[in-house]
């Protein structure tokens, strides 16, 4: 469900309509009702956050303002939205379902994994979210460390949910945008380049486990 903080499309741009529960905010209030503020406009946003951040230099103060943004509401809000509708069914391929079966997650079709995360790549926030949080994580590792380190385990689940993009044939354009991302916080941050290769290292070894049994 949508949360206060969701972060949303930006009105005149592909719009789709919008998903039960969550209000559209370029229609008029009811008669009556109380004006809202509108909720942050992340793809009129993404594109220039992410320039902005890209653009700052190597030096102290570049750091001191990615240090207040990944302090900011702005990170766990990006990441929400990443995450946001994420399929519980694993990626179409053999490693990715037979590690989903190992560790206790129902059977599934490679078909129904396929439309599952189809329909979640299509999500035209996801892109976006993805773009703003390579910006913040560029070159540094003090947003890596802070997107990682995010409670309730966003952190975790964002590692899973890029590892998961990244292998996807399905996905096209998020699985290019994952795979960039991945590199860029294991370039920016040890801590993070450790935790990036444990998951890929576990898809690698049941790829050659699999390989194995074919033969």
């Amino acid at each position: 469900g949508a949360t206060p903080d969701a972060v949303q499309e930006s009105k005149g741009e592909d719009a789709t309509p919008s998903p039960a529960g969550r209000s559209n905010p370029s229609s008029p209030n009811p008669k009556g009702s109380k004006s809202k503020p509108k909720p942050f406009a992340l793809r009129a946003s993404a594109r220039v956050i992410f320039d902005a951040l890209c653009g700052l230099p190597g030096d102290a103060l570049g750091h001191a303002v990615r240090a207040a943004v990944a302090k900011s509401e702005l990170l766990p809000a990006t990441i929400r939205e990443a995450l946001e509708g994420a399929p519980i069914l694993p990626v179409p391929t053999a490693a990715a379902m037979a590690l989903h079966r190992a560790d206790g997650g129902a059977a599934a079709s490679k078909a129904a994994c396929t439309r599952a995360w189809r329909r979640f790549a299509r999500r035209p926030t996801l892109l976006p979210a993805l773009r703003l949080l390579a910006g913040l994580c560029s070159s540094s590792a003090v947003g890596v460390d802070a997107a990682l380190g995010s409670a309730l385990g966003l952190g975790e689940q964002l590692l899973a949910l890029l590892h998961a993009l990244e292998q996807a044939p399905c996905v096209d354009a998020a699985g290019l945008a994952s795979e960039s991302l991945l590199a860029a916080m294991g370039a920016a941050s040890p801590a993070a380049a450790e935790r990036i290769g444990a998951l890929q290292a576990r898809t690698k070894a049941e790829k050659a486990k699999l390989a194995r049994m074919r033969k």
